[in-house]
């Protein structure tokens, strides 16, 4: 499909895309209205340096749950909708972006942050009932078979080992000293 792509340009970083024309590095090049732009130069992945999500004048998207990039955008939306306090919803929404290591360290790092959030995610009602039936949420969907008790049993066997999962997470990334457990 990308090879039926017929207007590839390749004049540099793309600085600002306006309705009638697109600024880059080398050259600006017109625009018209109803045309898609993919600006493939974007990082992607990078780790630029996490930052507070809500800000009295501004909402940054970005990795709440480490994998996840839509139900992150989800979560600040809802967190968004449903609470007044910039403090409080920054509590609920902390960036959890990646390092710049890509290794096993950086992975675990991820998933301490991403089992902290949900510890705090699931002492709150709303956010608790979201997520169960949040279809990008990892437990979406999951409502309707709460009342089974078998799935009842597994998913109180799997918050009953979260805590001390997260602890023992801590210590060992304490222990190599490549990651800040606060």
């Amino acid at each position: 499909m990308l090879r039926e792509v017929g207007n590839v340009v390749r004049l540099g970083k793309v600085n600002h895309i306006g309705a009638d024309r697109i600024d880059l590095d080398e050259e600006t090049i017109p625009n018209e209205a109803g045309h898609v732009v993919i600006d493939c130069t974007a990082a992607g992945l990078a780790s630029p340096p996490d930052r507070r999500v809500y800000d009295p004048d501004r909402i940054t998207i970005q990795w709440i749950q480490a994998g996840i990039a839509p139900f992150s955008a989800a979560l600040i939306g809802f967190v968004e909708a449903s609470r007044e306090d910039d403090t409080d919803k920054n509590r609920l929404c902390t960036a959890r972006g990646f390092s710049r290591r890509a290794d096993v360290v950086n992975y675990a790092a991820g998933w301490l942050n991403t089992q902290r959030g949900f510890l705090l995610w699931m002492a709150e009602p709303d956010l608790a009932e979201w997520l169960s039936t949040c279809r990008l949420s990892p437990f979406g969907n999951a409502g309707p078979y709460l009342s089974d008790p078998a799935t009842k049993e597994a998913f109180g066997r799997m918050i009953g080992a979260q805590s001390p999962a997260v602890e023992n997470l801590q210590r060992l990334l304490a222990e190599i000293g490549s990651f800040e457990t606060a």
